[in-house]
């Protein structure tokens, strides 16, 4: 119970297992780019920060939640996906348009649910992995079930230096004399990630499960100009604590119910005091904490389910500058509920999901630019609809409506660290969603065709100057618009193809001259994804192709990002116990920004090895 139920959910899914998930060298980021409507921004190499949009959504307007516990918040509206270890992921759930009861903030595109490893049964793995650029990682897993009891574990120790080759304009694109080719300083990063995780089974319906994340991570923050001497450096600590009682279908009774309480503490250390990156010198400590109580609960009745959800969270973070003693302090108390009936035909063909959303925020602050100890209070109601319909077996028809809303995080009111600069006039957004798909299924592969419009007031995005220092503002009124495409097909002799296209059109209806038409930035326009796969005995070959094309990095569209074709390639190889993967990646060596300055690296090679007890 409180898993998101999938023949009730009206909206477009994906779900990318745990094999894909291991895939030698990947980054999450990396891997939802893959699927359609999802684009990934990443700052540079492995280890920089990673977010993804869908369907033209912002990092901040993208929910992401680790088993149903959402990430995101007013100190981290965006979650950082390069934070997460990919060996503490048993799947990601993507959720497109419409985001499910079960996991309650309504996103203003889609939502992401991570979810932990789930085996059973007696279990150790231990992976080995290198590649280019100082890239290395020891990892380890294990699981043991005892009677009702069942405790898994995983430890991930990862490091990359990062000193990859880059072309330097030195700032100035139109003077070629002072260019020059070397290496990226300053961009290496090492993280420690532990996962554990303990369930126990009271009875056939009552169970109760703990699970405990933390990760460790330290890096360098390199800087446009790629100064040599650049010695600014960011670590984060973070702890996520999760408890959970499921009462699923008791006897005598059609509720099932869920409730948790869950904890996260995230500390953070910004040293840039030789004032090296660009907001002059810096030294800031800063603490975050959010906890909260969750309850769900659903009745099964003959013809539907009723799901009910509750969230009430508080949210705090301090800041300590610590070259002038100057002390910060935010809070946020907020109280979300929401309510869904599934309601199904007599022949089960017409699925019907009617839902409403209730959310009332408070925010107090002090030491920042508002006044100490101002109060502002947001209240919002969301509606939304799915529809779903049983064409015959192998086609259905969906079709989703929704209100969604976003207040301004307290990043975005008053950062001011590393790369960005806060306001503290930005005001809530909010948006309308409307969707619809076909989906057509077959025995040899699935066909799905989507096309969505998304219309957004007091927009919030994040503008860029020519030194990459970011800033988030209003930009009143926006429309985006695509169409998504997504095919696979299995043939003879064990090949399988896969294919993702997207178009998104993004209009910026600002008041504002300049702005005005324009297209959102950090949004391409076409994105194509296309991976043949061929599988002997226990070996499989694989190759894949990413493109991406009609970018801007600037909101009035004056800079323009390079179109992107990448090729990968790579093999998996298993004989009992042992498993191996190579893969090499941008085989052309393209040279990528997806931030105005920030060099991705070309040509990467990685290897891993693992054997299971």
């Amino acid at each position: 119970v409180g898993d998101v139920v999938l023949e009730e959910y009206t909206g477009s899914h994906t779900r990318i297992e745990r094999d894909q998930l291991q895939q030698a060298g990947a980054s999450l980021g990396e891997l939802l780019s893959f699927e359609a409507g999802i684009q990934h921004r990443q700052t540079g190499a492995e280890g920089s920060y990673s977010s993804v949009s869908i369907r033209g959504s912002t990092g901040a307007q993208t929910p992401v939640y680790w088993d149903g516990m959402l990430l995101n918040g007013a100190a981290n509206p965006s979650v950082d996906l390069s934070d997460l270890e990919l060996l503490n992921l048993g799947s990601v759930d993507i959720y497109r348009g419409s985001t499910p009861p079960q996991l309650g903030v309504g996103g203003m595109a889609g939502a992401l649910n991570l979810r932990s490893p789930r085996e059973s049964g007696q279990a150790t793995t231990v992976k080995l992995n290198t590649g280019s650029f100082g890239s290395k990682a020891l990892q380890w897993a294990s699981s043991t079930t005892r009677k009702q009891w069942q405790l898994s574990g995983t430890l991930s120790m990862r490091e990359a230096k990062n000193d990859f080759s880059l072309h330097n304009n030195n700032g100035t694109p139109l003077n070629l004399d002072d260019d020059r080719d070397e290496k990226r300083h300053n961009a290496h990063f090492e993280r420690q990630a532990l996962l554990g995780k303990l369930s126990y089974r009271e009875n056939d319906s009552l169970s109760w499960d703990t699970t405990l994340q933390l990760s460790q991570r330290k890096q360098g923050v390199p800087e446009w100009r790629n100064n040599a001497g650049n010695q600014a450096s960011y670590a984060t600590d973070t702890t996520y604590l999760q408890l959970n009682r499921r009462n699923q279908n008791p006897e005598g009774s059609n509720w099932s119910t869920r409730l948790g309480v869950y904890q996260q503490w995230r500390r953070q250390r910004y040293d840039d005091r030789l004032s090296q990156v660009g907001l002059g010198a810096q030294l800031d400590k800063s603490a975050v904490d959010m906890s909260g109580i969750t309850a769900y609960a659903e009745h099964l009745g003959e013809q539907g389910t009723l799901a009910l959800n509750a969230d009430l969270r508080h949210e705090s973070l301090q800041k300590h500058n610590l070259l002038n003693g100057k002390h910060s302090e935010a809070n946020r108390k907020s109280l979300e509920l929401n309510t869904q009936y599934s309601r199904f035909s007599d022949d089960d063909r017409w699925l019907i999901t009617p839902s409403l959303r209730l959310k009332s925020s408070k925010d107090q602050f002090k030491g920042v630019a508002f006044d100490d100890g101002n109060a502002q209070i947001i209240d919002n109601t969301g509606l939304q609809i799915g529809l779903r319909h049983q064409l015959n077996q192998h086609t259905s028809l969906r079709a989703n409506i929704g209100q969604y809303h976003r207040e301004p995080s307290f990043h975005e009111l008053f950062g001011n660290e590393g790369l960005f600069i806060g306001n503290d006039e930005l005001v809530a957004e909010d948006g309308i969603n409307v969707d619809f798909s076909v989906v057509r299924s077959r025995h040899n592969g699935d066909i799905e065709l989507s096309i969505f419009s998304n219309s957004r007031d007091d927009l919030i995005t994040t503008v860029f100057n020519a030194q990459g220092i970011g800033r988030s503002i209003n930009i009143g009124k926006a429309r985006v618009q695509g169409l998504e495409f997504t095919a696979t097909h299995l043939l003879p002799k064990d090949i399988e193809l896969r294919f993702n296209a997207s178009f998104l059109d993004s209009e910026n209806q600002s008041k504002l001259s300049a702005l005005h038409g324009k297209q959102l930035p950090g949004l391409a326009r076409t994105d194509f994804y296309f991976r043949a796969t061929k599988r002997t005995l226990n070996t499989a070959f694989w190759f894949e192709t990413k493109a991406l094309a009609g970018k801007f990095y600037d909101s009035v569209n004056l800079l323009p990002a390079a179109d992107v074709v990448l090729h990968n390639m790579g093999i998996t190889w298993h004989h009992r116990q042992w498993q191996s993967q190579a893969s090499l990646n941008n085989i052309s060596d393209e040279r990528v920004q997806d931030y105005n300055g920030f060099d991705k690296p070309g040509r990467t090679a990685q290897f891993s090895v693992q054997y299971q007890f």
